[in-house]
């Protein structure tokens, strides 16, 4: 998490689960707010296995908390919550859904670190597909906007 601003820093985290090609969880160090956080491979076609190296860009977005606390954020969403980048033009082409969680997010604090999370997905999409890689310039009225709609998925 470099692209904020201020000098940047290392920080510490705890591996708490590794399984390759499917999940990773980690937690930050108390100094850098003790977040738990994972990513998850799944194969968005419904085959039982997930193909780590063929991301092909579906990344979703579900925003809400769910009964665990955690956050599921990515991308833009659409009225459901879940939007889906186009996938291979060959349906034969394996489809990853990345899928992150913000593990015990406090209620308040949706509406500010569901905008995080867009605006960094949206930085790694960018980066990825050779996009745009939004910047702070757009912080404030790209993102910050989206406040009130994750706030409302907690009621």
């Amino acid at each position: 998490m470099t692209a904020e601003p201020g000098e940047d820093s290392a920080s510490e985290y705890t591996i708490h689960a590794c399984e390759p090609a499917e999940l990773l969880t980690v937690s930050t160090s108390p100094q850098a707010g003790g977040w738990r956080l994972s990513v998850e491979l799944v194969d968005a076609l419904g085959s039982e296995t997930a193909d780590a190296a063929r991301v092909a860009g579906a990344v979703t977005a579900n925003g809400s908390a769910d009964a665990a606390g955690a956050t599921h954020v990515a991308g833009a969403a659409d009225a459901a919550g879940v939007a889906d980048e186009p996938g291979p033009s060959d349906p034969s082409e394996p489809v990853t859904r990345v899928r992150l969680r913000h593990h015990d997010v406090p209620t308040e604090m949706i509406r500010h670190v569901g905008p995080g999370w867009e605006w960094y997905l949206d930085r790694l999409v960018g980066v990825v597909t050779g996009g745009e890689v939004p910047g702070m310039d757009v912080w404030d009225s790209r993102y910050m906007t989206l406040g009130d709609d994750y706030a409302a998925l907690t009621e």
